[in-house]
């Protein structure tokens, strides 16, 4: 095997692109693919969100990148990457590589996505970090004989079919769930029209601080935490995935607790509601929480569960598009939509009956237990995926 030391800029073509004038009607809606970094999701490019006339791009800075070529995003989110399937359009956040002979598309492809993070390092901008030609110019990368490459790039190809099929797998347990709240406790069930329809308020304990969140303003600082102690602090981060996590650890100390905020305590079974930042996610505080408090970023609720179960109603609020649909109309005309305990207070439910509840909770468990397995078989497939990237290819940052 002959390796040959090259720059990544003496490898391809470079190709700019430029975006049509958003007020020119004449140029969009055409029959050419125009790509953005949003587009750029996986390996390969299958499609664009829009599309432009032969006018707009001849009236603009915008270039066609011919298929078989890298698409790679200078700014924005610099260093993702996807071959074009097709040819397309770019604007001024990509760049088009265009191999030269002797490379194979899709091991170059695959050196640049191993190596993406370095690369965006080496970005120059006074706002946004970028990728410049001055930086491909100083990645320097050793080239083995076209058959190794496309040796490697077939290797590296199915090592990323499997974290994809990872992937579907948790969307496909995700759905799950979603199909089983509404045909066990949603609209799907035939007595769904029989059930009470009650506000969240009703459905909490009878005793005062049953809807709540944390200490507000100074009473509770981000640098009074610590990283260890006897008193967790839970926030958004432990709820944005509608299921409890544990992320970042923070602590305050039994004494200010037992002083200050014993009454935002977060006991076992309590929903978790974001109501600031990313709002509207839920989760369910877990049977094993040690003793710990909330945000001011949350909103508590403690439930009579006799009569609700919690898995039920955090699906409801964060899953239930008839509850969405209460909070988008409560947040009409607001500047920027959001929660409070008021809102949350007055979201009204269909309540199944709690052999119902239990049912889908039950579903929910089991479900939980499936993705936690297919999550850590997909985090290992990824670590092995980036050390077999990055272990196949010898590479230099000048």
């Amino acid at each position: 095997m002959v390796s040959e030391r090259r720059t990544l800029l003496d490898l391809v073509e470079v190709i700019g692109g430029g975006t049509p004038s958003r007020s020119e009607p004449l140029y969009w809606g055409g029959d050419i693919p125009w790509a953005t970094v949003k587009d750029l999701s996986g390996l390969v490019i299958r499609d664009t969100a829009e599309r432009i006339t032969r006018e707009g791009l001849e009236n603009s800075a915008a270039n066609v990148v011919p298929a078989g070529a890298i698409v790679l995003a200078t700014r924005i989110a610099p260093g993702r990457a996807a071959l074009a399937k097709f040819d397309l359009a770019i604007n001024q956040d990509l760049k088009g590589l265009v191999p030269r002979d002797g490379v194979d598309a899709a091991y170059l492809l695959h050196f640049i996505r191993a190596s993406a993070l370095r690369i965006a390092r080496m970005g120059a901008g006074s706002t946004v970090k970028g990728i410049t030609l001055e930086s491909l110019a100083r990645v320097r990368i050793l080239l083995p004989d076209l058959a190794e490459q496309r040796r490697t790039a077939a290797m590296l190809d199915k090592a990323d079919g499997i974290q994809r099929k990872r992937r579907e797998s948790v969307r496909l347990v995700d759905e799950l769930v979603r199909s089983a709240y509404v045909s066990i406790v949603g609209a799907g069930n035939s007595n769904y029209r029989h059930w009470p329809e009650m506000e969240i308020a009703d459905l909490a304990e009878r005793r005062d601080g049953s809807i709540r969140t944390g200490p507000f303003g100074s009473a509770l600082r981000h640098g009074e935490f610590t990283n260890q102690g006897e008193v967790a602090v839970l926030g958004i981060d432990n709820v944005v995935e509608n299921c409890f996590r544990w992320t970042e650890r923070r602590f305050i100390s039994r004494e200010r607790y037992e002083k200050h905020f014993k009454r935002y305590t977060v006991r076992a079974g309590d929903v978790l509601v974001t109501i600031m930042g990313t709002t509207g996610k839920s989760a369910v505080a877990p049977e094993d929480l040690p003793v710990a408090i909330s945000t001011k970023h949350l909103a508590v609720i403690s439930l009579d569960q006799e009569h609700v179960r919690p898995e039920f109603l955090s699906h409801a609020i964060h899953g239930d598009p008839r509850v969405w649909a209460q909070i988008g109309a409560a947040n009409r005309g607001a500047i920027m939509a959001g929660l409070n305990l008021g809102i949350i207070k007055r979201l009204r439910i269909r309540l199944p009956p709690v052999v119902h509840q239990a049912r889908f909770e039950r579903v929910v468990e089991r479900v939980r237990h499936l993705r936690a397995g297919i999550v850590s078989a997909r985090q290992t497939d990824e670590h092995l995926f980036r050390a077999l990237a990055q272990g196949s290819f010898v590479v230099d940052m000048q």
